[in-house]
């Protein structure tokens, strides 16, 4: 019988599965509006998915706790330090790359952009870029909490 996951796995579990649904819905509608032309309403769907996010995450990590809630709240051992370190440490350095990669791209995306939203063309290209940023910023904190799965699975 294969003993029961930290709760810091199943953390990451939890930020996993929620971040894939429901940024992945996110992303998925901020690609048709911009294929449409109909940039409206996504600040809008943008709360609504960060409401749905916390919601989400408060209430399935409170379940995670209610099932042996031994170790919910336990300062995390040397083995979890190390995970969280290296996921961090890895984290950061793709978020700086992204990040980096975007700025450079941005008078090309901006070339993109632009004519397809000739009424308002500076603020579809910032919509736009605010999007991309956000895209990766989701995309490390997803790689982060895999990479906690992975090692914790790799122990298991």
């Amino acid at each position: 019988m294969e003993p029961d996951m930290s709760f810091r796995e199943k953390n990451a579990w939890i930020a996993s599965i929620t971040t894939l649904v429901v940024w992945g819905y996110y992303f998925f509608e901020v690609w048709r509006a911009f294929e449409l032309r109909s940039i409206d309403g996504l600040l809008v769907r943008f709360w609504i998915c960060m409401g749905i996010t916390v919601v989400l995450m408060l209430a399935l990590n409170l379940l995670a706790t209610r099932n042996p809630g031994r170790d919910f709240g336990a300062a995390p051992d040397e083995f979890e330090r190390q995970v969280d370190e290296n996921a961090t440490l890895i984290g950061h350095r793709l978020r700086g790359w992204l990040l980096l990669g975007l700025a450079a791209a941005c008078p090309w995306v901006s070339t993109m952009i632009a004519p397809a939203f000739p009424a308002d063309p500076a603020g579809a290209t910032a919509i736009f870029i605010a999007n991309l940023i956000l895209f990766g910023l989701v995309v490390t904190e997803l790689v982060i909490e895999l990479i906690h799965i992975v090692r914790f699975r790799m122990v298991a």
